[in-house]
């Protein structure tokens, strides 16, 4: 069976030094335009799928932490406010809590499940 044809868009070209290529733009998580270049279409359109994938996985990172990460600035917050002693003792639940908890997010309020 022969594989669906992929509707690769059209992008813009520019030349640089010489050389022709594709050129498109998309919005990085900093929110930031990012140029992607490439010398045909199909390699550009790659190339803004992975760029893309890449920029929901860090939104979706950063708007839900794992348990470590939240942790960690859980402690950072706390150092200002406790003792050494204290803090010492936290980094040492902390450990023992990560460490069976490592891989798992971290979901605020009623909508946890």
């Amino acid at each position: 069976m022969a594989k669906k044809k992929q509707s690769v868009p059209e992008y813009g070209t520019v030349t640089r030094k010489g050389t022709l290529y594709y050129r498109t733009r998309i919005t990085d998580a900093d929110g930031k335009q990012v140029s992607l270049y490439a010398t045909t279409c199909e390699e550009l359109y790659e190339k803004q799928l992975e760029a893309r994938r890449q920029v929901e996985e860090i939104i979706f990172r950063r708007k839900h932490p794992t348990v470590a990460e939240y942790c960690e600035k859980w402690l950072l917050m706390q150092s200002a406010k406790v003792s050494t002693a204290t803090i010492k003792g936290y980094r040492q639940n902390r450990k023992n809590l990560c460490h069976q908890l490592s891989g798992r997010y971290v979901y605020g309020g009623s909508d946890c499940g």
